[in-house]
């Protein structure tokens, strides 16, 4: 892979398990650190678009078979959601199959976490551990839902527009992977606090679980399976 992102380097294997009690990897330090109260949300927005893109442009050697194993939407279902709202997102993960979508480097958890800023630009990505190739558009569905939960109001279209005005790709079918991570983030969203809070964002389950319906219903309502 040839990434123009900067990137945590792999420093140090211990497949045994002696350092820590398990396998373990050293990466490479990057500078900079997260940001979710962004002044400008316009060109936070505008950033954020900017870098996934770069990854999306990521130019392809040799894809490892790791990074083409099954997909989350091709075995996952819901499971708590009611059966209308269930049944609109079985048919959306249908379509996800059976649509041909363009591929490349997708992060698989990109969100503003795992995107790190210095003073005023990107320092880098982290947390590649969901990385595959696959549809580039799962990382923008990604991505919205996480930005709908906060900083939330008009982020996750700001983002959409910055994205496709910077790549020039077609974002036609995108309410199904919005469909996606927002089913995803209701179902599992309040897995997520921990990561809030160590990152000093005032989100609790209510904020999650209220903006990760809404943002579900409305991808339900442009994908037309409601």
């Amino acid at each position: 892979m040839l990434a123009s992102i900067p990137t945590p380097e792999p420093l140090a294997f211990d497949q045994s398990g002696a350092w820590f009690g398990s396998p373990s990897i050293v990466m490479s330090r990057l500078p900079g650190s997260p940001v979710w109260e962004p002044l400008d949300v316009a060109e936070w927005t505008k950033q954020l678009a900017s870098t996934l893109g770069g990854v999306h442009q990521t130019e392809a050697r040799r894809v490892p078979k790791s990074m083409t194993r099954p997909a989350i939407w091709d075995r996952w279902t819901p499971t708590v959601l009611p059966e209308a709202a269930a049944e609109g997102v079985r048919a959306a993960l249908s379509r996800l199959s059976e649509m041909d979508w363009e591929s490349g480097l997708c992060h698989g958890d990109f969100h503003p976490g795992n995107v790190l800023f210095g003073s005023s630009t990107v320092t880098g990505v982290v947390d590649w551990v969901s990385a595959r190739w696959g549809p580039v558009l799962s990382d923008l569905g990604r991505c919205r839902c996480a930005l709908a939960i906060w900083p939330g109001d008009d982020a996750p279209e700001r983002l959409l527009d910055h994205y496709a005005a910077t790549t020039m790709r077609s974002t036609d079918g995108l309410a199904y992977w919005d469909v996606l991570s927002g089913a995803i983030s209701v179902e599992h969203g309040g897995d997520w606090l921990a990561m809030y809070r160590d990152l000093d964002v005032a989100v609790d389950a209510d904020v999650i679980r209220h903006r990760s319906n809404a943002f579900l219903r409305e991808a339900l309502g442009r994908a037309r399976l409601v």
